[in-house]
């Protein structure tokens, strides 16, 4: 799991948490640390989703958002998989 003194020591690179955030990861760079949410999509592509930046955003508030795009993923899935129902059912009957 990720800890704020890792992310505080890290001048570049790329450190992902594990366990239930394993889609968060701080990116690194000259520029600045940002947190990432990372995922696939339903073609199997990997897609990012910016976050926030660190210290603005901490740890505690980016595991949140990360979890907070889990259930947005989880709704979109909900809603997709209804909707085939829905033109399958039409297209039985």
């Amino acid at each position: 799991m990720l800890t704020t003194t890792q992310i505080k020591n890290i001048k570049t690179g790329i450190l992902s948490d594990v366990g239930p955030h394993r889609g968060l990861r701080l990116n690194a760079t000259s520029a600045g640390k940002s947190w990432i949410f990372r995922y696939k999509n339903f073609e199997g592509k990997i897609k990012q989703l910016k976050l926030g930046m660190f210290p603005t955003m901490p740890l505690a508030e980016a595991r949140d958002d990360d979890w907070s795009q889990w259930y947005w993923l989880l709704f979109k899935i909900i809603g997709l998989i209804a909707l085939q129902a829905s033109a399958y059912k039409e297209s039985v009957y």
